[in-house]
């Protein structure tokens, strides 16, 4: 059941992934009330991007401000009113420690009934199952006892879903 007491938590590789991967899903539950946060770990400025890297004189700064507009536009567009960019590196992403702490923290704050990101066997992009797994291994991190944060206590194991391409057809066609 979706209400306004269930947490969802969405972490998208890149800027376009959460739209059309499960923007239907994070609609739905936005339309029933539910508690909707997202990551967008990168702007996708290497992997994502590269028909404005066309554009003569381009710029990372300049990608980067046009890839926030699209996401602040799509968030507005899904009623999405809580989302972070952390700006990592895209293509290859790397993760290390405090990027780890980093997620664990934040699956603790959000305390997350479901977590919504890529699925394990998802080679559209090389990125997407190194955080299938960056985001797994952080939300069993995040219900240790001995994982410890001074004002983050444990959470629960969160379900966890793999983002579907088809999601926003999904959705719609099972929206009541």
């Amino acid at each position: 059941m979706i209400d306004k007491n269930v947490n969802l938590l969405v972490v998208s590789a890149h800027a376009a992934d959460f739209v059309w991967r499960s923007g239907g899903t994070i609609a739905k539950y936005i339309m029933h009330g539910a508690n909707v946060s997202l990551v967008i770990l990168s702007y996708g400025a290497r992997g994502e991007s590269n028909d404005l890297w066309n554009v003569e004189g381009q710029t990372l700064d300049n990608v980067k401000t046009i890839r926030r507009s699209e996401i602040e536009k799509a968030a507005e567009c899904l009623g999405v009113s809580n989302f972070e960019i952390w700006d990592y590196e895209d293509y290859h992403m790397m993760i290390n420690r405090d990027r780890m702490d980093q997620m664990v923290k934040k699956i603790r704050e959000v305390r997350p009934h479901h977590i919504v990101t890529h699925g394990p066997k998802d080679a559209f992009n090389p990125d997407h199952e190194m955080v299938s797994k960056f985001v797994f291994d952080a939300s069993v991190l995040s219900t240790s006892n001995g994982v410890r944060f001074d004002g983050y206590p444990t959470a629960k194991q969160a379900r966890i879903f793999g983002l579907s391409r088809i999601s926003l057809k999904s959705a719609t066609l099972n929206r009541k």
